[in-house]
């Protein structure tokens, strides 16, 4: 299958936003695009394009790209930060007219987990 562009926002929630169930999930991770982050206060947004793929190099490298940039961003907001880790919320237009799908990706010190959301 062809990898594709597509919109993301992506926004940090401080605390824990915990579904009853969290199911690991094997969808595209994202490949953000560095010159559209803009940092504010309390929060990150991260609009697109951004490169889908689902098991290739250049997917790891885009994890560990987005997990330094939060890393880095989370010192202005390590303090509030929880012991379950930050909690981002990844929305995009699906394939349907107007319908989205969100995903929650879990960055703590153990590393980034992908899991579903409700």
């Amino acid at each position: 299958m062809r990898p594709f562009f597509i919109l993301i926002s992506i926004s940090i929630t401080l605390g824990c936003s915990t579904p009853s169930v969290k199911e690991n999930v094997q969808h595209p991770v994202i490949l953000p695009a560095p010159q559209s982050m803009q940092l504010q206060e309390g929060q990150i947004d991260l609009k697109g394009p951004f490169y889908l793929d689902v098991d290739s190099e250049e997917a790891q490298q885009a994890v560990a790209f987005l997990y330094d940039f939060l890393q880095s961003a989370n010192k202005k907001i390590s303090d509030d930060k929880a012991d379950t880790g930050t909690v981002i919320k990844l929305t995009y237009p699906g394939a349907k007219p107007l319908a989205e799908e969100a995903y929650e990706i879990s960055i703590d010190e153990a590393g980034i987990e992908v899991i579903a959301s409700s």
